[in-house]
C-alpha cells in the first residue's frame, strides 16, 4: 500500500507542475496582450511658405480635409481655430477625434487624436522655423495602442509615406492658395 501512496503523490506532483505551466503562460499572455504599443515617428520637411503662412492653415482644423488624406469633406470642427478646436467625423467611429491642445502663434502645434474604439492615442508636434522665405517643419507623430499589436517596422513605413503625401498635398494646396 505504500507504493500505491507514492504513485498517486507522484502523479498529483505532476498535475500540479502542470497547471502550474499552463497557468504561467496564461498569465504571461494576458499582459503581453494588456501591453501598450508605441510608435514614434519624426520627419523634417521644408514648405516654400513663411511659418505664419503654414501655420495659419494648420491651426485651423476645418481646413484639413483639403490635404490631409486622413481627414474627409463630411468632418466637422467644433469651436474657433486654435487651442481646444476638435475635429471629428460625423460617420466615423464613436468618440474619436483630433484635438488642438497647445498652440505658440507661428512655431508650435500640438494635437491629441483619440479613438476609443480603436483603442489609441495620437501624439502630434508640428514645429514650425523660419528659413529665409521657406518654413522649415518638424513634424513628430506618438501613437499608443492597447488593442492591437503595432508592427513597428510596417506601421513606420506607411506613417512616413502618408506624411509625405500629406506634405505633398498641403504644398499644393498653399500652392493653389496664392495664386
Amino acid at each position: 500500500m505504500l507504493n500505491g501512496d507514492r504513485i498517486l503523490q507522484h502523479q498529483d506532483v505532476w498535475w500540479i507542475v502542470g497547471f502550474l505551466i499552463v497557468a504561467g503562460l496564461a498569465i504571461r499572455h494576458l499582459k503581453k496582450q494588456r501591453r501598450r504599443h508605441v510608435i514614434e515617428l519624426t520627419t523634417f520637411h521644408s514648405l516654400s511658405f513663411s511659418t505664419y503662412t503654414v501655420y495659419s492653415e494648420l491651426h485651423d482644423l476645418a481646413n484639413w480635409w483639403q490635404w490631409d488624406g486622413e481627414v474627409n469633406s463630411s468632418c466637422v470642427t467644433t469651436g474657433q481655430p486654435g487651442v481646444g478646436q476638435v475635429l471629428f467625423e460625423v460617420t466615423g467611429p464613436p468618440l474619436c477625434g483630433l484635438e488642438i491642445i497647445q498652440a505658440w502663434k507661428d512655431r508650435r502645434l500640438r494635437l491629441v487624436s483619440q479613438s476609443l474604439a480603436d483603442g489609441y492615442t495620437r501624439w502630434e508636434q508640428l514645429d514650425l522655423w523660419a528659413e529665409g522665405a521657406f518654413c522649415r517643419l518638424q513634424w513628430h507623430t506618438r501613437l499608443e495602442s492597447s488593442a492591437f499589436l503595432i508592427r513597428t517596422p510596417h506601421q513606420l513605413g506607411n506613417l512616413k509615406r502618408s506624411r509625405l503625401q500629406v506634405m505633398a498635398k498641403l504644398q499644393q494646396h498653399l500652392n493653389y492658395r496664392r495664386r
